[in-house]
């Protein structure tokens, strides 16, 4: 029974362990989601766009690709996500609802706007009244989960500030129904100066592998030192002393 203590302590090391491996395997198993997700949009930039007219299909028709939407902007409504920075610099990103011809509206990021605080941001500013093409990628627009917002009243706009976009949320607020598409604009001819437009940002993927690594090492030391501590306790054999030279005779 004094070994008891000790096969437990290596049962719990194994069981730890195992959990630790399969954490890094799950951190390379998400490095591999965001490679094949920033191939995808790689080749969404490379590929033609598909002029979709002033109509947008649902998200699982669509795919993430680069289209073409016709539409205008309701600049009563802003959207101002914090928490971006632009060459070291603080802003937000700017979304903003496109109306299409059936009276659905889509969200547009229309790119980054520098402020010091989210809350003195105010893209009503840079309206765009004229109806126009608007060049973006599409992404899906999550939902199911509801997200904070702050609502920030003004004289000619209603901004919201959040973190994220969330569909569900910021239906609930507008007068619309909302396309589960958002759209990030891209830079290009005829694109207003600000917001500021950009491709968007890869997703990184290096991040994944270091967080692999450091689990497979605590699972090895967690292992290892387990077994060299339940080692250090056994009792080693007798070794035989050799009989005194008088007894030999």
């Amino acid at each position: 029974m004094k070994w008891l203590p000790r096969i437990l302590l290596l049962l719990l090391a194994l069981a730890a362990g195992s959990v630790c491996v399969r954490l890094g395997f799950w951190q390379l198993s998400r490095r591999a989601e965001k490679r094949h997700a920033n191939v995808a949009m790689r080749a969404a930039l490379a590929g033609a766009s598909l002029d979709l007219g002033d109509s947008l299909p649902r998200w699982e028709q669509l795919g993430r690709r680069v289209v073409v939407v016709h539409g205008r902007f309701d600049d009563r409504v802003q959207i101002l996500l914090g928490g971006y920075e632009h060459e070291g610099q603080p802003g937000v990103e700017v979304v903003t609802p496109l109306m299409l011809r059936a009276g659905e509206a889509v969200l547009v990021d229309r790119g980054w706007l520098s402020a010091q605080d989210p809350t003195s941001a105010h893209p009503e500013q840079f309206a765009e009244p004229t109806a126009r093409p608007v060049r973006a990628l599409a992404e899906s627009l999550p939902g199911g989960r509801q997200g904070a917002v702050t609502v920030l009243t003004g004289d000619s706009a209603t901004r919201y500030l959040a973190l994220h976009l969330n569909r569900d949320t910021l239906a609930a607020r507008l007068p619309y129904p909302l396309s589960d598409v958002v759209l990030h604009e891209l830079p290009g001819p005829g694109v207003p100066r600000e917001p500021l437009r950009s491709l968007p940002e890869p997703l990184d993927e290096t991040m994944h592998l270091s967080y692999a690594v450091q689990w497979f090492a605590i699972a090895a030391a967690i292992v290892g030192g387990s077994i060299a501590l339940a080692v250090r306790g056994m009792p080693r054999p007798a070794v035989p002393r050799p009989l005194p030279e008088h007894s030999r005779r």
